[in-house]
This record gives structure tokens, C-alpha cells and sequence, in this order.
């Protein structure tokens, strides 16, 4: 459970201790900078462990296409890509004579 939602769990739990009826919307999380900053090495380290999967990883170079290609090594390596790649001083001149981009 992650450390916001054990919070709120806690929150909640006081407020139904309470004699009064809580107000849900009036529920306020610890967001100072001190809280929010040591809280977000979990979260990259989260997302790290969610998003390293190999399969994942190439079903996202699948899903990024340019024109007819996307970017994965089975297409950017199959006989048609290579065709391309050799066809492009005559298919687009100015992208041969500039070369790869640089982002």
C-alpha cells in the first residue's frame, strides 16, 4: 500500500473514531515540500519496476511508427526499411543529404 493511501486510510479511520460524522471532502494529505520530495523516490522507483518489462518495452517500439515503419529492430531491419533507406537520395533528396536527426 503506498504511503498517500495509508495516510488517508489513517485519516479516515481517525475521523470514523470520532463522535462527529466526517466530511470526506475535507480530507487534507501532507503536501509539504519535505513530505511530497521524499515521497517521490518511491514513485520513480515505482514506475522504474512497473515499466521495466521487456515485453513492454518492445510493444512500445511496435506502437511508435513513422510513416509506414515503426520502431521496433524487426522493422527497422526488415528488407523493405533497408529498401527505403537505400532509395531515399531519390525519394527525399534533402533527408539523405542531412543525414540522421539529432533531437
Amino acid at each position: 500500500m503506498s504511503s498517500r493511501l495509508e495516510e488517508a486510510t489513517a485519516l479516515l479511520q481517525r475521523n470514523d473514531d470520532a463522535e462527529e460524522t466526517a466530511n470526506p471532502t475535507l480530507l487534507k494529505l501532507d503536501t509539504t515540500v519535505m513530505t511530497l520530495r521524499n515521497r517521490c523516490i518511491g514513485w520513480i522507483i515505482d514506475s522504474f519496476h512497473a515499466c521495466n518489462k521487456k515485453e513492454l518495452v518492445l510493444k512500445s517500439f511496435e506502437l511508435c511508427a513513422a510513416d509506414k515503419f515503426n520502431y521496433s529492430q524487426e522493422s527497422l531491419t526488415s528488407p523493405a526499411a533497408l529498401a527505403a533507406f537505400r532509395d531515399l537520395p531519390n525519394t527525399n533528396p534533402v533527408r539523405a543529404r542531412r543525414g540522421p536527426s539529432r533531437h
